[in-house]
């Protein structure tokens, strides 16, 4: 190709993406005509689906807001899928290499065209739910065979051998205890207890010797991929890595209990959390699991204060000081 074609000036014109899309998109052009171009809406990022007729689906995110976090939310979500995909071959999306930079924070990937968990569950019957949901543990346990030398945000993880003390005290302490002062008082006596309990929790985590696995950490049933073969579901992949960290495993077992509690209006009935930690068929120390069921709801609690969601808010702190009490 000599040089942009008027096809190229007309794609930067519409959609408004870095070159490296573009060139993408004319290339797809000439094999498939031109695409269908469906803006989306994210609550953070700004989704622009590009269809082509018998061709591949590009999904393309770019940053509304905070520039700098999204630079490195998606500079996670890429390393992320690459992990589980070339070590230990869980089905991730594939992103385009293009640079993402906190000036212009972008991250486009083809979609893979499998249902989620959460889209097939309605039709699932009760008789198959528990083989499901076993499955998906199974599948958490496969990600969870990705080990990494230190604890928390994946980059730095990768990077050197923060200990999970070190990461917790850091997060809890200086990057969220001042905002919860601020924004969300009701949430700080918990927040202080657990700090607390920082020192016992990642002493127990240690003495298992079995270091941080890689925690998709944002891992409801709507970023679960399903491939459907003779009529029974099997849980294969995973979407929507930005949040991906560094961690015990106890800390994604911890969020999905909390995703699919009763708070956050995705509920699940009977012991679907044991089956789910059957098909993982990996201890967890109940401990440890207590305190990250905590942690994330006072994470997502101060989220909910500092967004405006107070009564939401106020029902947060108290399961998570149901949680704390449970610690003792």
């Amino acid at each position: 190709m000599s040089g942009p074609s008027a096809t190229f000036h007309a794609y930067r014109l519409v959609l408004m993406l870095p070159e490296a899309v573009l060139r993408y998109v004319e290339d797809v052009h000439d094999q498939h005509g031109p695409p269908i171009i469906v803006p989306q809406d994210e609550h953070s990022n700004d989704l622009t689906e590009i269809r082509f007729n018998g061709g591949p689906t590009l999904m393309v995110k770019r940053a509304r807001s905070y520039p700098e976090s999204a630079d490195a939310r998606f500079r996670t979500c890429r390393r992320a899928s690459r992990l589980l995909r070339e070590e230990v071959g869980v089905v991730a999306p594939e992103h385009l290499d293009i640079p993402t930079t906190p000036a212009e924070p972008v991250m486009a990937y083809t979609r893979i065209e499998l249902p989620t968990l959460a889209e097939l569950w309605p039709d699932v019957s009760e008789r198959a739910r528990a083989r499901v949901l076993r499955d998906w543990g199974r599948l958490i346990g496969r990600m969870h065979q990705v080990r990494l030398p230190g604890h928390g945000p994946l980059i730095e993880a990768e990077q050197g051998a923060t200990r999970l003390a070190e990461f917790l005290t850091w997060d809890l302490a200086e990057r969220l205890r001042p905002a919860v002062g601020w924004e969300w008082k009701t949430g700080a006596p918990v927040l202080d207890r657990l700090l607390g309990a920082i020192p016992e929790i990642a002493a127990r985590v240690e003495e298992r010797g079995d270091g941080a696995v890689l925690n998709h950490n944002d891992l409801h049933m709507a970023n679960v991929l399903c491939r459907v073969e003779e009529g029974e579901i099997h849980c294969v992949g995973f979407l929507d890595l930005e949040a991906a960290l560094a961690g015990p495993p106890e800390a994604d077992l911890a969020k999905i209990g909390i995703y699919h509690g009763p708070l956050f209006g995705k509920p699940l009935a009977g012991a679907w959390f044991d089956r789910v930690w059957e098909g993982y068929g990996s201890p967890l120390d109940p401990l440890v699991l207590a305190f990250f069921r905590a942690y994330h709801l006072v994470n997502i609690g101060f989220h909910m204060a500092f967004t405006g969601n107070k009564a939401h808010a106020g029902e947060i702190a108290r399961a998570a000081q149901e949680e704390v009490d449970a610690l003792g």
